[in-house]
């Protein structure tokens, strides 16, 4: 059975996520340096109400997915942390889970979503396309990405 389950982004079920999430960012990007500074445990409440929620995504007790928002202001949240078990995608995991962060940060007040990626996680670029989110200008100093977007909720 299919949840998306809101939980403290420092649980262990999210700290698993996470490390699998930079793993697989670190075998994308080869010999190349990245920073990852909200990971750190101080950029954790990031993730936490009222800033920002974490989820996971879990299917039959396994976690095949994480997600999370954080509040850039009153209207503005951006999508953080997104990832799906790359066995498990193909499998409309992924919009569920954006779906379901949409609903959270609607919920919270915002009128508006932004994110960041790279065109080298092609599927990332082509879930967030599908899901209604279109390019925008750079909004942040993340040296790692090189494609931005919105949506406006």
């Amino acid at each position: 059975m299919l949840e998306i389950l809101t939980v403290d982004p420092s649980a262990p079920e999210a700290s698993e996520a996470l490390t699998r999430y930079l793993a697989e960012l670190e075998e994308r990007f080869v010999g190349e340096t990245h920073a990852h500074d909200e990971e750190s445990s101080d950029h954790l409440d990031n993730f936490r109400p009222p800033n920002g929620t974490f989820v996971l995504l879990i299917d039959d007790g396994s976690t095949i997915g994480c997600g999370a928002i954080r509040r850039l202001d009153e209207t503005t949240f951006e999508v953080k942390r997104m990832w799906v078990d790359p066995l498990e995608r193909g499998k409309g995991h992924g919009l569920r889970l954006i779906g379901a962060l949409e609903d959270l940060a609607r919920y919270a007040g915002a009128q508006r979503l932004v994110l960041d990626t790279n065109d080298t996680l092609f599927e990332a670029v082509s879930l967030y396309e599908r899901s209604g989110f279109g390019r925008i200008d750079r909004y942040n100093n993340n040296f790692d990405a090189n494609c931005w977007f919105e949506k406006l909720l």
